[in-house]
């Protein structure tokens, strides 16, 4: 576990899913401490077992039910757990409980936690744990082993050969060969083992950045829509070599932070729409096959599933707090959905701040990067541009440590509700896993610019780390093969300057800058230099400095009568 991500969340007192049989063999287990299941199973069967006639029983809306039962008996492995807590709640007493619900398949499905007793009994905990149960995609997937059909490796060896090749971004410590690869191909194998379409998942496409000096406008552009059609095309090509299919879920998590940068609720609600509005009409449907692509965000998240929603009461959670460094109009809904996603998964605040104090090195180096980062970002904010900058410096702090403890928020639900879903991310990551690191936008097509002048060497700084589309715009530069990706501001300086002409291009593909060259420019005014001699005629020489592809032309003129 990330050394700032601890707390007491429902997400960091599970122990593990789990899924059983009715005779109590442990069929899979997932989570951050899943490997303790293992090693205590044969205790907590026998406990789960015989006190099966104790268990509490909850009827859900759909008539299926919950049964919940607390686990008494001494297990040393549980203790464990306590090392996902902050400090100050390591040395509590335990409450352990199982909640456990029967699959359509007869096979039933567990989650086991471990709360700190000062916290247990909390109904919106209750709620939380049966939510997880409700909503994750576990699924009871086998292992990759030596006994494994050869066709299936084969065909998950080709499915993370593809990956590596068409989408994967590398790091600077890359651990794909080492481990990483291995481990995507263990994910890809447990669908492919059952025959079933390959899941993956990539948490995206938030919004447009709130800071007109790095994108054309509110709405998807250009940038969007080739990062699109990336990861269509590579979710064919596994159609291509395995005929179930593959659906990459976009999760989008524009919810999760537009109240954090100043972008309104309903400017995300629009961004979506346009989002998914142009895939499916690039993409229509196709009869008998899977979608390539699929899209979801918090609200699909904690508001589809009437049997989880409905028994939700607004009043568990009146005394949470969600914090607002900057202004926004905020939705009823998606404010709700933020205060879901800090109850059931956020990391302690508290601990946070006491890693950035400390100096803990991830800690410090995230803080310090995020709060540059976001100090560029909100300055055009209505509601910043005003303060000084010693105030701006302040609230761009907040704001990155607020970023900071909703991104790992977001990360664990992920990790919860999609345990065996392949995770793709646009961060930098090792590539060991879980999360593979991608790249949205192809060298072969884009290349990432900090001016137009030196638009044709690579930037050494984003090798390792890809700017994303709905931080900048697409540039496109006329006579050059390569589109090019920047900041609004790099094309807008270029044209007020002599080199370069054009303006923000609205098409129907999505929006980008059309550049083109001047066809002169004279770097200097034009000088004449008249030279007199004892002849009985001048010598003129006129000259001119032009400036075309790096080439000096030199113009000189004869003899004057």
């Amino acid at each position: 576990m990330p050394p700032l991500n601890k707390g007491t969340s429902t997400y960091h007192v599970i122990q593990g899913l789990y899924w059983r049989d009715s005779e109590g063999r442990l069929l899979a287990a997932e989570g951050s401490n899943s490997h303790t299941l293992y090693e205590m199973w044969p205790l907590l069967c026998a406990e789960i077992r015989s006190n099966k006639g104790l268990m509490d029983r909850v009827e859900l809306p759909s008539g299926r039910h919950i049964n919940t039962l607390r686990i008494t008996a001494y297990i040393p492995a549980l203790e464990n757990i306590r090392l996902s807590f902050p400090p100050g709640r390591q040395h509590e007493e335990l409450i352990t409980r199982v909640a456990e619900i029967k699959g359509l398949d007869g096979l039933i499905l567990g989650v086991l936690t471990s709360r700190p007793k000062s916290l247990a009994g909390d109904r919106f905990d209750t709620w939380a744990e049966h939510f997880i149960l409700l909503e994750t995609q576990f699924e009871p997937f086998a292992p990759l082993s030596l006994s494994s059909h050869p066709e299936h490796r084969k065909v998950s060896e080709q499915v993370a050969g593809l990956f590596e090749k068409k989408l994967k971004n590398a790091s600077r410590d890359d651990q794909w060969k080492a481990c990483g690869r291995p481990n995507f191909i263990n994910r890809v194998y447990g669908y492919v083992q059952k025959s079933q379409p390959i899941l993956l998942c990539l948490p995206a496409f938030p919004c447009k950045s709130p800071n007109p000096n790095k994108v054309g406008g509110t709405m998807p552009d250009l940038a969007e829509y080739i990062a699109l059609d990336v990861l269509h095309d590579f979710v064919k090509d596994i159609c291509k070599l395995y005929p179930p299919g593959a659906t990459l879920w976009i999760i989008s998590d524009g919810h999760v932070f537009s109240d954090c940068i100043g972008v309104d609720d309903s400017k995300v609600d629009a961004y979506d729409a346009r989002l998914i509005e142009f895939y499916t009409e690039k993409h229509p449907a196709e009869e008998g096959t899977v979608s390539a692509l699929q899209f979801k965000g918090l609200r699909d998240i904690f508001m589809s599933n009437s049997d989880s929603f409905d028994s939700f009461q607004k009043s568990w959670l009146t005394s949470a707090e969600v914090l607002h460094p900057v202004e926004t109009a905020r939705t009823d809904a998606s404010e709700l959905c933020r205060k879901l996603l800090l109850g059931v998964s956020q990391a302690d605040r508290g601990f946070i701040r006491k890693c950035i104090e400390e100096q803990e090195p991830h800690a410090l180096q995230l803080y310090r990067g995020q709060t540059r980062f976001m100090l560029e970002d909100l300055t055009m904010l209505p509601s910043v541009i005003r303060l000084s900058n010693k105030q701006k410096k302040k609230t761009a702090a907040m704001v990155a440590q607020e970023m900071i403890s909703r991104n790992q928020a977001y990360s664990n639900l992920v990790e919860l509700l999609l345990p065996n879903y392949v995770r793709l991310s646009i961060h930098a990551h090792d590539n060991a896993g879980p999360k593979f690191a991608v790249r949205l936008l192809p060298k072969s097509m884009v290349r990432p610019i900090e001016s137009l002048e030196d638009r044709h060497e690579p930037i050494s700084t984003c090798e390792f780390q890809i700017p994303t589309p709905w931080h900048n715009s697409i540039i496109k530069v006329e006579g050059d093969e390569l589109m090019y990706l920047a900041r609004a501001e790099v094309a807008k300086k270029a044209v007020e300057g002599p080199a370069f002409e054009g303006s923000w291009v609205d098409s129907p593909a999505g929006g980008f800058f059309g550049i083109k060259r001047q066809t002169m420019v004279l770097e200097e005014k034009a000088s004449i230099v008249i030279a007199t001699a004892p002849l009985p005629a001048m010598m003129a020489e006129f000259t001119a400095t032009i400036r075309k592809d790096q080439l000096m032309v030199l113009v000189q003129g004869g003899m004057c009568p």
